[in-house]
Protein backbone atom coordinates (compact mmCIF):
# COMPACT_ATOMS: atom_id res chain seq x y z
CA UNK A 1 0.00 0.00 0.00
CA UNK A 2 2.12 2.86 -1.31
CA UNK A 3 -0.51 5.59 -1.78
CA UNK A 4 -0.74 8.15 1.02
CA UNK A 5 -4.36 8.88 0.10
CA UNK A 6 -5.25 5.18 0.31
CA UNK A 7 -3.51 4.82 3.68
CA UNK A 8 -5.29 7.85 5.11
CA UNK A 9 -8.63 6.70 3.65
CA UNK A 10 -8.33 3.27 5.27
CA UNK A 11 -7.31 4.85 8.58
CA UNK A 12 -10.12 7.39 8.39
CA UNK A 13 -12.75 4.74 7.54
CA UNK A 14 -11.54 2.64 10.47
CA UNK A 15 -11.77 5.62 12.85
CA UNK A 16 -15.21 6.53 11.46
CA UNK A 17 -16.51 2.99 12.01
CA UNK A 18 -15.02 2.97 15.51
CA UNK A 19 -16.57 6.36 16.25
CA UNK A 20 -20.03 5.40 14.93
CA UNK A 21 -19.94 2.06 16.77
CA UNK A 22 -18.92 3.73 20.04
CA UNK A 23 -21.66 6.37 19.92
CA UNK A 24 -24.25 3.81 18.79
CA UNK A 25 -23.46 1.47 21.68
CA UNK A 26 -23.43 4.29 24.22
CA UNK A 27 -26.72 5.75 23.00
CA UNK A 28 -28.41 2.35 22.64
CA UNK A 29 -27.39 1.13 26.08
CA UNK A 30 -28.31 4.38 27.78
CA UNK A 31 -31.67 4.54 26.05
CA UNK A 32 -32.45 0.87 26.79
CA UNK A 33 -31.65 1.46 30.45
CA UNK A 34 -33.67 4.65 30.41
CA UNK A 35 -36.70 2.98 28.79
CA UNK A 36 -36.54 0.03 31.17
CA UNK A 37 -36.17 2.16 34.27
CA UNK A 38 -38.78 4.63 33.10
CA UNK A 39 -41.31 1.85 32.43
CA UNK A 40 -40.48 0.29 35.75
CA UNK A 41 -40.89 3.48 37.76
CA UNK A 42 -43.93 4.61 35.81
CA UNK A 43 -45.65 1.30 36.57
CA UNK A 44 -44.61 1.32 40.22
CA UNK A 45 -45.66 4.94 40.53
CA UNK A 46 -49.00 4.09 38.97
CA UNK A 47 -49.47 1.14 41.33
CA UNK A 48 -48.58 3.29 44.31
CA UNK A 49 -50.97 6.01 43.21
CA UNK A 50 -53.88 3.55 42.94
CA UNK A 51 -52.98 1.95 46.25
CA UNK A 52 -52.96 5.27 48.11
CA UNK A 53 -56.22 6.34 46.45
CA UNK A 54 -57.83 3.22 47.87
CA UNK A 55 -56.26 4.00 51.22
CA UNK A 56 -57.79 7.49 51.10
CA UNK A 57 -61.14 5.95 50.22
CA UNK A 58 -60.83 3.68 53.23
CA UNK A 59 -60.10 6.66 55.49
CA UNK A 60 -63.14 8.48 54.16
CA UNK A 61 -65.48 5.84 55.59
CA UNK A 62 -67.46 7.25 58.52
CA UNK A 63 -68.18 5.51 61.76
CA UNK A 64 -71.70 4.83 60.56
CA UNK A 65 -70.38 3.49 57.28
CA UNK A 66 -68.63 0.28 58.29
CA UNK A 67 -68.47 -1.09 54.77
CA UNK A 68 -69.28 -0.16 51.22
CA UNK A 69 -72.01 -1.65 49.15
CA UNK A 70 -70.93 -3.27 45.94
CA UNK A 71 -72.58 -0.51 43.94
CA UNK A 72 -70.86 2.19 45.98
CA UNK A 73 -67.54 0.35 45.77
CA UNK A 74 -67.90 -0.15 42.02
CA UNK A 75 -68.63 3.58 41.56
CA UNK A 76 -65.62 4.62 43.64
CA UNK A 77 -63.33 2.19 41.85
CA UNK A 78 -64.57 3.39 38.48
CA UNK A 79 -63.73 6.97 39.45
CA UNK A 80 -60.27 5.94 40.55
CA UNK A 81 -59.59 3.87 37.42
CA UNK A 82 -61.33 6.06 34.87
CA UNK A 83 -58.02 7.34 33.43
CA UNK A 84 -56.31 3.98 33.38
CA UNK A 85 -55.09 2.90 29.96
CA UNK A 86 -54.26 -0.63 31.06
CA UNK A 87 -56.59 -3.61 31.07
CA UNK A 88 -57.74 -4.53 34.61
CA UNK A 89 -60.00 -6.83 36.67
CA UNK A 90 -61.43 -6.31 40.16
CA UNK A 91 -62.18 -9.61 41.88
CA UNK A 92 -62.39 -11.04 45.37
CA UNK A 93 -60.35 -13.85 46.85
CA UNK A 94 -63.03 -16.35 45.89
CA UNK A 95 -62.58 -15.46 42.26
CA UNK A 96 -65.76 -13.41 41.84
CA UNK A 97 -65.29 -10.65 39.28
CA UNK A 98 -66.60 -7.32 40.48
CA UNK A 99 -65.60 -5.38 37.41
CA UNK A 100 -63.70 -6.13 34.21
CA UNK A 101 -62.32 -3.56 31.75
CA UNK A 102 -62.48 -5.92 28.79
CA UNK A 103 -63.84 -9.41 28.12
CA UNK A 104 -60.54 -10.08 26.32
CA UNK A 105 -58.89 -10.09 29.73
CA UNK A 106 -60.37 -13.18 31.46
CA UNK A 107 -59.69 -14.18 35.05
CA UNK A 108 -57.77 -17.46 35.16
CA UNK A 109 -57.09 -19.80 38.04
CA UNK A 110 -53.47 -18.74 37.96
CA UNK A 111 -54.50 -15.11 38.38
CA UNK A 112 -56.69 -16.06 41.36
CA UNK A 113 -53.85 -18.05 42.97
CA UNK A 114 -51.35 -15.19 42.42
CA UNK A 115 -53.94 -12.79 43.86
CA UNK A 116 -54.29 -14.84 47.02
CA UNK A 117 -50.50 -14.78 47.39
CA UNK A 118 -50.60 -11.01 47.04
CA UNK A 119 -53.21 -10.84 49.86
CA UNK A 120 -51.03 -13.04 52.05
CA UNK A 121 -47.93 -10.87 51.44
CA UNK A 122 -50.02 -7.79 52.18
CA UNK A 123 -51.32 -9.20 55.45
CA UNK A 124 -48.04 -10.65 56.75
CA UNK A 125 -45.31 -8.68 55.01
CA UNK A 126 -47.05 -5.37 54.53
CA UNK A 127 -46.33 -5.29 50.81
CA UNK A 128 -48.87 -2.95 49.15
CA UNK A 129 -48.81 -4.91 45.91
CA UNK A 130 -46.97 -7.65 44.01
CA UNK A 131 -46.23 -8.25 40.35
CA UNK A 132 -45.33 -11.21 38.15
CA UNK A 133 -43.84 -11.40 34.67
CA UNK A 134 -45.33 -13.67 32.02
CA UNK A 135 -42.50 -14.15 29.53
CA UNK A 136 -44.61 -16.30 27.23
CA UNK A 137 -47.31 -13.64 26.83
CA UNK A 138 -44.82 -10.79 27.32
CA UNK A 139 -46.90 -9.20 30.11
CA UNK A 140 -46.28 -7.73 33.57
CA UNK A 141 -49.18 -8.42 35.99
CA UNK A 142 -49.73 -6.20 39.08
CA UNK A 143 -51.86 -7.35 42.05
CA UNK A 144 -53.04 -4.57 44.41
CA UNK A 145 -55.07 -5.65 47.46
CA UNK A 146 -58.04 -3.32 48.09
CA UNK A 147 -58.34 -3.21 51.85
CA UNK A 148 -61.86 -1.78 51.98
CA UNK A 149 -64.68 -3.62 53.82
CA UNK A 150 -67.45 -4.88 51.58
CA UNK A 151 -70.86 -6.42 52.13
CA UNK A 152 -69.64 -9.97 51.86
CA UNK A 153 -66.53 -9.23 53.91
CA UNK A 154 -64.23 -10.62 51.24
CA UNK A 155 -61.17 -8.58 50.39
CA UNK A 156 -60.90 -7.39 46.82
CA UNK A 157 -57.93 -7.29 44.46
CA UNK A 158 -57.15 -5.08 41.54
CA UNK A 159 -55.30 -6.88 38.73
CA UNK A 160 -53.95 -4.90 35.80
CA UNK A 161 -51.37 -5.77 33.19
CA UNK A 162 -48.67 -3.91 31.31
CA UNK A 163 -48.04 -5.37 27.86
CA UNK A 164 -44.45 -5.62 26.73
CA UNK A 165 -45.45 -4.36 23.31
CA UNK A 166 -45.57 -0.91 24.86
CA UNK A 167 -41.89 -1.26 25.69
CA UNK A 168 -41.25 -2.78 22.27
CA UNK A 169 -42.86 0.25 20.66
CA UNK A 170 -40.50 2.49 22.58
CA UNK A 171 -37.59 0.27 21.57
CA UNK A 172 -38.60 0.50 17.90
CA UNK A 173 -38.63 4.26 18.25
CA UNK A 174 -35.17 3.97 19.81
CA UNK A 175 -33.93 1.86 16.90
CA UNK A 176 -35.11 4.48 14.44
CA UNK A 177 -33.39 7.14 16.51
CA UNK A 178 -30.14 5.17 16.55
CA UNK A 179 -30.30 4.64 12.76
CA UNK A 180 -30.90 8.35 12.27
CA UNK A 181 -27.92 9.19 14.48
CA UNK A 182 -25.72 6.71 12.55
CA UNK A 183 -26.76 8.30 9.25
CA UNK A 184 -26.03 11.79 10.60
CA UNK A 185 -22.61 10.75 11.95
CA UNK A 186 -21.79 8.94 8.69
CA UNK A 187 -22.73 12.02 6.66
CA UNK A 188 -20.58 14.12 8.95
CA UNK A 189 -17.60 11.82 8.39
CA UNK A 190 -18.16 11.79 4.62
CA UNK A 191 -18.26 15.59 4.51
CA UNK A 192 -15.25 15.83 6.82
CA UNK A 193 -13.38 13.26 4.71
CA UNK A 194 -14.18 15.21 1.54
CA UNK A 195 -12.76 18.42 2.96
CA UNK A 196 -9.77 16.53 4.41
CA UNK A 197 -9.04 15.12 0.95
CA UNK A 198 -9.48 18.51 -0.70
CA UNK A 199 -7.44 20.45 1.86
CA UNK A 200 -4.62 17.99 2.62
CA UNK A 201 -4.48 14.83 0.52
CA UNK A 202 -5.18 16.33 -2.91
CA UNK A 203 -2.41 18.98 -2.65
CA UNK A 204 0.06 16.37 -1.41
CA UNK A 205 -0.86 14.03 -4.28
CA UNK A 206 -0.39 16.93 -6.68
CA UNK A 207 3.06 17.59 -5.22
CA UNK A 208 3.96 13.90 -5.52
CA UNK A 209 2.72 13.72 -9.12
CA UNK A 210 4.61 16.84 -10.20
CA UNK A 211 7.75 15.58 -8.43
CA UNK A 212 7.45 12.37 -10.44
CA UNK A 213 7.05 14.39 -13.66
CA UNK A 214 10.23 16.33 -12.88
CA UNK A 215 12.01 13.07 -12.09
CA UNK A 216 10.97 11.76 -15.51
CA UNK A 217 12.48 14.81 -17.17
CA UNK A 218 9.58 17.28 -17.45
CA UNK A 219 11.30 20.25 -15.84
CA UNK A 220 8.33 22.52 -16.63
CA UNK A 221 6.04 20.66 -14.18
CA UNK A 222 4.60 22.99 -11.52
CA UNK A 223 1.90 22.67 -8.87
CA UNK A 224 -1.13 24.96 -8.61
CA UNK A 225 -2.04 25.27 -4.91
CA UNK A 226 -3.87 28.51 -4.20
CA UNK A 227 -3.65 28.45 -0.43
CA UNK A 228 -2.08 30.70 2.14
CA UNK A 229 -1.51 28.02 4.78
CA UNK A 230 1.51 25.75 5.25
CA UNK A 231 0.50 23.55 2.30
CA UNK A 232 0.31 26.62 0.08
CA UNK A 233 3.75 27.66 1.30
CA UNK A 234 5.00 24.16 0.53
CA UNK A 235 3.58 24.42 -3.00
CA UNK A 236 5.28 27.80 -3.53
CA UNK A 237 8.55 26.38 -2.20
CA UNK A 238 8.21 23.41 -4.56
CA UNK A 239 7.66 25.69 -7.56
CA UNK A 240 10.59 27.86 -6.56
CA UNK A 241 12.77 24.78 -6.17
CA UNK A 242 11.58 23.47 -9.55
CA UNK A 243 12.45 26.84 -11.16
CA UNK A 244 15.90 26.68 -9.60
CA UNK A 245 16.41 23.07 -10.67
CA UNK A 246 15.27 23.82 -14.23
CA UNK A 247 17.56 26.83 -14.44
CA UNK A 248 20.51 24.86 -13.01
CA UNK A 249 19.94 21.86 -15.28
CA UNK A 250 19.60 24.13 -18.30
CA UNK A 251 22.96 25.69 -17.43
CA UNK A 252 24.45 22.24 -16.83
CA UNK A 253 23.10 21.05 -20.17
CA UNK A 254 24.73 24.00 -21.87
CA UNK A 255 27.98 23.34 -20.07
CA UNK A 256 27.69 19.63 -20.81
CA UNK A 257 27.28 20.36 -24.53
CA UNK A 258 30.36 22.54 -24.40
CA UNK A 259 32.28 19.88 -22.49
CA UNK A 260 31.04 17.23 -24.91
CA UNK A 261 32.29 19.30 -27.80
CA UNK A 262 35.61 19.83 -26.03
CA UNK A 263 35.85 16.09 -25.31
CA UNK A 264 35.30 15.35 -28.98
CA UNK A 265 38.01 17.85 -29.87
CA UNK A 266 40.34 16.33 -27.26
CA UNK A 267 39.59 12.86 -28.65
CA UNK A 268 40.41 14.01 -32.17
CA UNK A 269 43.62 15.62 -30.95
CA UNK A 270 44.61 12.53 -28.97
CA UNK A 271 43.97 10.21 -31.92
CA UNK A 272 46.48 12.24 -33.88
CA UNK A 273 49.26 11.28 -31.47
CA UNK A 274 48.86 7.53 -32.09
CA UNK A 275 51.06 6.04 -34.83
CA UNK A 276 49.54 5.52 -38.26
CA UNK A 277 52.15 3.10 -39.56
CA UNK A 278 51.13 -0.51 -40.02
CA UNK A 279 54.28 -1.85 -41.69
CA UNK A 280 58.01 -1.09 -41.63
CA UNK A 281 60.95 -2.64 -43.36
CA UNK A 282 61.45 -4.88 -40.32
CA UNK A 283 57.99 -5.77 -38.95
CA UNK A 284 54.19 -5.67 -39.42
CA UNK A 285 51.92 -4.00 -36.88
CA UNK A 286 48.30 -4.60 -35.76
CA UNK A 287 46.55 -2.50 -33.11
CA UNK A 288 43.26 -2.69 -31.21
CA UNK A 289 42.42 0.35 -29.07
CA UNK A 290 39.07 1.07 -27.43
CA UNK A 291 38.94 3.98 -24.95
CA UNK A 292 36.65 3.87 -21.93
CA UNK A 293 35.63 7.48 -22.52
CA UNK A 294 36.03 9.88 -25.43
CA UNK A 295 39.67 10.22 -24.45
CA UNK A 296 41.98 7.49 -23.22
CA UNK A 297 44.59 6.92 -20.54
CA UNK A 298 46.20 4.15 -22.63
CA UNK A 299 48.97 5.12 -25.01
CA UNK A 300 51.01 3.20 -27.56
CA UNK A 301 53.64 4.42 -30.00
CA UNK A 302 56.13 3.09 -32.53
CA UNK A 303 58.80 5.59 -33.54
CA UNK A 304 62.15 5.42 -35.32
CA UNK A 305 65.32 5.98 -33.36
CA UNK A 306 68.09 7.04 -35.66
CA UNK A 307 68.64 4.66 -38.61
CA UNK A 308 67.24 1.13 -38.75
CA UNK A 309 66.13 1.13 -35.10
CA UNK A 310 62.67 1.53 -33.61
CA UNK A 311 61.27 2.22 -30.15
CA UNK A 312 57.98 0.56 -29.22
CA UNK A 313 56.13 1.89 -26.19
CA UNK A 314 52.87 0.98 -24.45
CA UNK A 315 51.77 2.92 -21.37
CA UNK A 316 48.74 3.04 -19.07
CA UNK A 317 48.00 6.16 -17.01
CA UNK A 318 46.03 5.61 -13.80
CA UNK A 319 42.48 6.91 -14.05
CA UNK A 320 40.39 8.12 -16.94
CA UNK A 321 39.30 11.34 -18.57
CA UNK A 322 41.03 14.50 -19.64
CA UNK A 323 43.81 14.43 -17.03
CA UNK A 324 44.93 10.95 -18.09
CA UNK A 325 44.67 11.91 -21.76
CA UNK A 326 46.83 15.02 -21.26
CA UNK A 327 49.48 12.90 -19.55
CA UNK A 328 49.55 10.54 -22.57
CA UNK A 329 50.34 13.53 -24.79
CA UNK A 330 53.15 14.51 -22.47
CA UNK A 331 54.43 10.92 -22.49
CA UNK A 332 54.52 10.93 -26.33
CA UNK A 333 56.41 14.19 -26.40
CA UNK A 334 59.00 13.21 -23.80
CA UNK A 335 59.69 9.69 -25.15
CA UNK A 336 60.15 10.84 -28.74
CA UNK A 337 62.28 13.76 -27.57
CA UNK A 338 64.64 11.67 -25.39
CA UNK A 339 64.65 8.24 -27.07
CA UNK A 340 67.58 9.01 -29.39
CA UNK A 341 69.71 10.00 -26.38
CA UNK A 342 69.31 6.70 -24.49
CA UNK A 343 70.38 3.42 -26.06
CA UNK A 344 69.45 1.55 -22.87
CA UNK A 345 65.68 1.40 -22.18
CA UNK A 346 66.14 1.43 -18.38
CA UNK A 347 68.04 4.69 -18.56
CA UNK A 348 65.24 6.28 -20.53
CA UNK A 349 62.59 5.05 -18.05
CA UNK A 350 64.70 6.41 -15.18
CA UNK A 351 64.94 9.79 -16.90
CA UNK A 352 61.20 9.82 -17.61
CA UNK A 353 60.47 9.12 -13.94
CA UNK A 354 62.59 12.11 -12.90
CA UNK A 355 60.76 14.35 -15.36
CA UNK A 356 57.30 13.20 -14.29
CA UNK A 357 57.79 12.78 -10.55
CA UNK A 358 56.75 16.29 -9.47
CA UNK A 359 53.75 16.49 -11.79
CA UNK A 360 52.50 13.02 -10.89
CA UNK A 361 52.95 13.48 -7.14
CA UNK A 362 51.11 16.81 -7.13
CA UNK A 363 48.09 15.32 -8.88
CA UNK A 364 48.32 11.81 -7.39
CA UNK A 365 48.86 10.21 -10.77
CA UNK A 366 51.20 7.53 -12.03
CA UNK A 367 51.55 5.33 -15.06
CA UNK A 368 52.98 1.99 -16.14
CA UNK A 369 55.04 1.47 -19.29
CA UNK A 370 56.72 -1.27 -21.32
CA UNK A 371 59.48 -0.03 -23.62
CA UNK A 372 61.43 -2.11 -26.18
CA UNK A 373 64.06 -1.12 -28.75
CA UNK A 374 64.27 -3.34 -31.85
CA UNK A 375 67.46 -3.18 -33.97
CA UNK A 376 67.67 -4.00 -37.65
CA UNK A 377 69.62 -7.14 -36.82
CA UNK A 378 66.58 -8.30 -34.79
CA UNK A 379 68.29 -7.72 -31.49
CA UNK A 380 65.96 -6.23 -28.92
CA UNK A 381 66.40 -4.50 -25.55
CA UNK A 382 63.40 -4.09 -23.27
CA UNK A 383 62.57 -2.62 -19.88
CA UNK A 384 59.38 -2.52 -17.81
CA UNK A 385 57.86 0.07 -15.49
CA UNK A 386 55.38 -2.20 -13.62
CA UNK A 387 53.39 -2.79 -16.80
CA UNK A 388 51.85 -6.19 -17.72
CA UNK A 389 54.65 -8.24 -19.27
CA UNK A 390 54.81 -8.53 -23.06
CA UNK A 391 54.49 -11.94 -24.71
CA UNK A 392 56.78 -13.45 -27.39
CA UNK A 393 55.08 -16.04 -29.64
CA UNK A 394 57.51 -18.23 -31.54
CA UNK A 395 56.79 -21.44 -33.44
CA UNK A 396 53.52 -21.94 -31.54
CA UNK A 397 55.14 -21.42 -28.14
CA UNK A 398 54.87 -18.51 -25.73
CA UNK A 399 57.67 -16.73 -23.86
CA UNK A 400 56.84 -13.98 -21.36
CA UNK A 401 59.23 -11.00 -21.46
CA UNK A 402 59.74 -10.62 -17.75
CA UNK A 403 61.79 -7.86 -16.21
CA UNK A 404 61.46 -5.99 -12.94
CA UNK A 405 60.43 -2.32 -12.79
CA UNK A 406 58.55 0.20 -10.66
CA UNK A 407 55.67 2.58 -11.35
CA UNK A 408 56.56 5.94 -12.86
CA UNK A 409 55.59 8.92 -10.76
CA UNK A 410 55.16 7.35 -7.31
CA UNK A 411 58.54 8.24 -5.81
CA UNK A 412 60.91 11.11 -6.10
CA UNK A 413 64.01 8.98 -5.59
CA UNK A 414 64.28 5.51 -7.13
CA UNK A 415 67.61 3.80 -6.96
CA UNK A 416 68.03 1.02 -9.50
CA UNK A 417 64.28 0.92 -10.10
CA UNK A 418 64.47 -0.37 -13.67
CA UNK A 419 66.31 -3.22 -15.42
CA UNK A 420 67.07 -4.02 -19.05
CA UNK A 421 67.06 -7.39 -20.76
CA UNK A 422 68.19 -8.45 -24.18
CA UNK A 423 66.47 -10.88 -26.55
CA UNK A 424 67.23 -12.09 -30.06
CA UNK A 425 64.31 -12.08 -32.47
CA UNK A 426 63.91 -13.97 -35.73
CA UNK A 427 61.55 -13.71 -38.70
CA UNK A 428 58.04 -14.93 -37.89
CA UNK A 429 58.27 -14.02 -34.21
CA UNK A 430 55.33 -12.09 -32.84
CA UNK A 431 55.32 -9.69 -29.89
CA UNK A 432 52.08 -8.96 -28.05
CA UNK A 433 51.69 -5.89 -25.81
CA UNK A 434 48.48 -5.10 -23.86
CA UNK A 435 47.07 -3.07 -20.98
CA UNK A 436 45.22 -4.41 -17.93
CA UNK A 437 41.94 -3.23 -19.47
CA UNK A 438 42.12 -6.41 -21.56
CA UNK A 439 42.95 -8.97 -18.87
CA UNK A 440 40.74 -7.43 -16.17
CA UNK A 441 37.63 -6.98 -18.34
CA UNK A 442 34.57 -8.72 -16.86
CA UNK A 443 31.79 -10.75 -18.38
CA UNK A 444 28.13 -10.57 -17.28
CA UNK A 445 28.89 -12.97 -14.40
CA UNK A 446 31.62 -10.71 -13.00
CA UNK A 447 34.45 -13.04 -14.16
CA UNK A 448 37.68 -11.60 -15.61
CA UNK A 449 38.85 -12.37 -19.11
CA UNK A 450 42.30 -13.03 -17.66
CA UNK A 451 45.85 -13.31 -18.96
CA UNK A 452 45.59 -17.08 -19.42
CA UNK A 453 42.64 -16.80 -21.83
CA UNK A 454 44.30 -13.91 -23.71
CA UNK A 455 47.59 -15.79 -24.20
CA UNK A 456 45.87 -19.09 -25.00
CA UNK A 457 43.78 -17.50 -27.77
CA UNK A 458 46.85 -15.75 -29.20
CA UNK A 459 48.84 -18.99 -29.08
CA UNK A 460 46.14 -20.90 -31.01
CA UNK A 461 46.29 -18.27 -33.76
CA UNK A 462 50.02 -17.46 -33.60
CA UNK A 463 50.80 -18.99 -37.00
CA UNK A 464 48.38 -16.64 -38.73
CA UNK A 465 49.47 -13.23 -40.02
CA UNK A 466 49.74 -10.54 -37.38
CA UNK A 467 46.48 -8.80 -38.30
CA UNK A 468 44.48 -12.04 -38.36
CA UNK A 469 45.87 -13.19 -35.02
CA UNK A 470 44.79 -9.90 -33.44
CA UNK A 471 41.30 -10.18 -34.95
CA UNK A 472 40.95 -13.71 -33.56
CA UNK A 473 41.94 -12.53 -30.08
CA UNK A 474 39.56 -9.55 -30.18
CA UNK A 475 36.74 -11.77 -31.46
CA UNK A 476 37.20 -14.12 -28.51
CA UNK A 477 37.51 -11.16 -26.12
CA UNK A 478 34.33 -9.49 -27.44
CA UNK A 479 32.35 -12.72 -27.26
CA UNK A 480 33.42 -13.27 -23.64
CA UNK A 481 32.60 -9.73 -22.46
CA UNK A 482 29.44 -9.25 -24.55
CA UNK A 483 26.71 -7.54 -22.54
CA UNK A 484 29.02 -6.38 -19.75
CA UNK A 485 29.90 -2.73 -19.22
CA UNK A 486 33.37 -1.59 -20.18
CA UNK A 487 35.33 -0.51 -17.12
CA UNK A 488 38.74 0.57 -18.46
CA UNK A 489 40.63 1.54 -21.58
CA UNK A 490 41.47 -1.51 -23.72
CA UNK A 491 44.63 -1.72 -25.85
CA UNK A 492 46.24 -4.66 -27.64
CA UNK A 493 49.33 -4.21 -29.86
CA UNK A 494 50.91 -7.01 -31.90
CA UNK A 495 54.12 -6.92 -33.97
CA UNK A 496 55.40 -9.59 -36.36
CA UNK A 497 59.08 -9.68 -37.29
CA UNK A 498 59.51 -9.76 -41.09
Amino acid sequence: MKSLGLKLSVLYIFLAILNISFFTIIIFENQIDLITETSKYQTIDFANKIYYQFEELKLQLTEDEQFLTEDRLYEEIRNILKNILFEYIIFNQSGFILHQSSPDFPLTDQYIADGQKALTKSDFLGEPYTFTVDDEKREILFYIPIDIPTENFEQLLLLFKLKMKDIDSKLNTLYMLVILIIVIIALFHIIFGFFLHKIVISPIKSLAFKSSEIQKGDLSARVSIKKKDEIGQLGNAFNAMADSVQSTITKLDDQNKKMRFEFLMASAVQKSIYPTMRKTKYFDIAVYHRPFMEVSGDYHNIFPIGKDKYGILIADVAGHGVAAALITMLIKERFEELAANYADPKELLHRINIIFKDLMLDYEKYFTAFYIIIHKNTQALFSNAAHPKAILLRDGNIYPLTVRGVLIGVSQIIEDGFKTKRIALKPGDKLMFYTDGMTEALNTHGEQYGLKRLVSTAQKNSRKPCEEMLKAVISNFSEYTEGAKQADDETLLTIEIR
